[in-house]
């Protein structure tokens, strides 16, 4: 986990496991995350999220260079190897 990683939550209750946030803040143990949208309005803690908690489902800088990068050639991968996932 890393700032700007998009995270969700690791449950089985079906509203808490469509929240969708975001990482403002880490360290080596446990994560601050900014809830987007909707997922604000459930009341979750914004602080300290244990990464056993939470999924990592993309990254805001991977996204970007993705999606800037020029469409041909090998371009867009240039933005999973400086930003991967996870």
């Amino acid at each position: 986990m890393k700032p700007l990683d998009f995270v969700k939550i690791k449950t089985d209750d079906k509203e808490l496991s469509s929240a969708i946030g975001i990482i403002t803040e880490c360290n080596t143990t446990s994560a601050s995350v900014a809830w987007i949208g909707d997922s604000a309005k459930l009341g979750l803690k914004t602080a300290w999220w244990f990464e056993n908690e939470l999924e990592v489902v993309d990254n805001l800088p991977r996204i970007i260079s993705n999606n800037m990068a020029h469409p041909f050639g090998g371009n867009k991968k240039q933005g999973d190897y400086f930003f991967p996932k996870n």
